[in-house]
């Protein structure tokens, strides 16, 4: 949520927060991982072809984008003409092509650009990674990933 917030102080888009329908755990990760499952999250009804382009932010569980922006993609992958996808992760080596190919499998077409803010990259190595908490102090580290980011997809400095 911490980046969701900050890619929008530096957007001015609008964020649409992916909630589920059940609570979370460390075993509904698992379960959803192992068995492919995709969780029921809440409506959506201000959802809109409206926009030009959509930026997905979601963690990386197990090598694959988190089951719940899954579950939101495969009920709006209709509406979504354009997408980017950025994310805090691991970053485990060859995982961005993983992630391109999962996110247009489900949405039928390529992303513009997919970002990965790598915690290893962060700690200097790749130990602890999965304890590490992202606070706004933490994400500082990133700024620059997050600003080529957001100026490779056109949406930089749209806060005046």
């Amino acid at each position: 949520m911490i980046l969701a917030a900050e890619i929008l102080s530096r957007t001015g888009g609008t964020l649409f927060v992916i909630e589920e329908k059940k609570s979370r755990s460390k075993f509904t990760i698992l379960f959803d991982l192992l068995f492919n499952r995709v969780p029921k999250i809440k409506d959506y009804p201000s959802l809109s072809e409206r926009f030009d382009h959509y930026i997905l932010i979601a963690p990386i569980w197990g090598g694959k984008v988190a089951s719940p922006l899954k579950a939101f993609i495969l009920r709006a992958a209709s509406r979504i003409s354009s997408y980017s996808f950025i994310t805090v992760c691991g970053g485990a080596p060859d995982q961005k092509k993983k992630i391109v190919d999962e996110l247009a499998g489900l949405l039928h077409k390529e992303p513009l650009m997919v970002a990965e803010l790598s915690l290893s990259e962060y700690l200097g190595h790749p130990k602890g990674i999965l304890d590490l908490k992202i606070d706004q102090e933490k994400l500082k580290f990133f700024d620059a990933k997050i600003d080529e980011f957001l100026e490779e997809i056109g949406a930089l400095n749209v806060v005046s």
